[in-house]
């Protein structure tokens, strides 16, 4: 796992903090898998799920990495809510990219499947997956 495309990913779900956007609608709630993210709902928590690394001319690598990005909110709020939530998230990470990658060119984002909505209990969960793609140039 690197850092710095974690980052990047956070970056994006959390750029935009105006009124209105992903971030206002999550109420800040956006977090890795591994931090707690707590128990008020909606809340956002993401993490990686795959790793390829292929080395390129020069001593480059080509990072591709997966995430799930999951929006968690209860049952009694509706799946629509939630449904709103992830089809913004497909939204923020469709064709953007992220050059400010520490060590990397850039990061460059793709959705790989959209809003799923699961239930568990009285949970509701959207996950969307979304590959990263970046090239390490420094800190080999």
């Amino acid at each position: 796992m690197a850092k710095a495309i974690d980052e990047a990913v956070y970056g994006v779900l959390t750029a935009d903090k105006g009124g209105g956007s992903f971030y206002k609608n999550i109420g800040g709630r956006v977090s890795a898998i591994y931090g707690d993210p707590g128990d008020v709902y909606p809340l956002c928590v993401y993490e990686q799920t795959g790793s390829d690394i292929t080395p390129l001319f020069g001593g480059k690598l080509m990072h591709r990495e997966t995430y799930d990005v999951r929006i968690v909110g209860r049952w009694e709020d509706g799946a629509a809510a939630v449904g709103e939530l992830g089809d913004s998230v497909v939204a923020l990470f469709n064709g953007s990219s992220d050059a400010t990658v520490t060590d990397y060119d850039k990061a460059t984002f793709t959705i790989v499947s959209g809003s799923d909505i699961d239930r568990s209990d009285d949970l509701l969960t959207a996950t969307v997956q979304v590959m990263v793609e970046a090239t390490q140039l420094t800190g080999l």
